[in-house]
């Protein structure tokens, strides 16, 4: 029986390796290809390069920007400060922060941010055809050093829809959400999510990276 399954996750392997092969070719697929069974690694491959204009392979152990998957490291992030009850999912976030003068509802609470229920703009809207590229016209995105630094971006600009009363993808909320973590713990963002979040699961690759920084073994960015 061992044999026997040992064949199909070889026959699989192979299967996968050449559909994702194909699609490097094709597409030109750039990133790693893990794919595990239980505890077994069926496969675990690199396509493509790192820096195309130096034509640096991509490795295993290439990091990438993980762009939105920073989302669920936040989620995870405020859920260990609600398990001590620090606040609820039902805590008004603005009169929490201290933060009048725009044009986020009071009644805007975490779990409205978490579920892209909470009717805040975004800094690029792009259901309205608003475009990222416009917010850097008069400075880089690396200007941005501090959580509250992306406010001016989203803070002013006129809601969506009130709280809870439909729903729509957000990005700024999970800022919110950082500002929230910050508050309580008198920590950044970023230092509380690399001790408690990825400390914990020895994620020793992972980190909050400077585009103007010296990162090592960092893959660059296309579009």
């Amino acid at each position: 029986m061992e044999s026997k399954s040992k064949n199909s996750d070889d026959m699989i392997a192979d299967r996968i390796r050449s559909l994702v092969a194909g699609h490097a070719g094709e597409s030109g697929f750039s990133g790693v290809c893990l794919v595990k069974r239980g505890d077994d690694t069926l496969v675990h491959e690199a396509y493509g390069f790192a820096h195309h204009g130096f034509r640096v392979p991509n490795t295993i152990d290439t990091r990438f920007d993980n762009a939105s998957v920073t989302k669920v490291f936040t989620a995870a992030a405020i859920l260990r400060l609600i398990e001590p009850r620090e606040v609820t999912l039902e805590t008004q976030v603005m009169p929490f922060l201290g933060i009048d003068g725009t044009q986020i509802s009071s009644d805007v609470t975490i779990f409205h941010l978490l579920t892209h229920t909470s009717g805040i703009a975004d800094d690029a809207d792009e259901e309205a055809g608003e475009v990222y590229e416009a917010l850097f016209v008069d400075k880089p995105n690396y200007a941005i050093r501090q959580t509250a630094d992306f406010l001016p971006h989203f803070a002013c600009k006129q809601p969506v829809f009130p709280p809870g009363q439909g729903v729509r993808y957000n990005n700024c909320a999970f800022i919110l959400i950082g500002l929230v973590i910050e508050k309580i713990t008198g920590m950044s963002y970023w230092d509380y999510v690399r001790q408690n979040i990825f400390a914990p699961v020895s994620m020793d690759g992972a980190d909050f990276c400077a585009m103007d920084g010296d990162n090592t073994n960092l893959a660059e960015h296309y579009k």
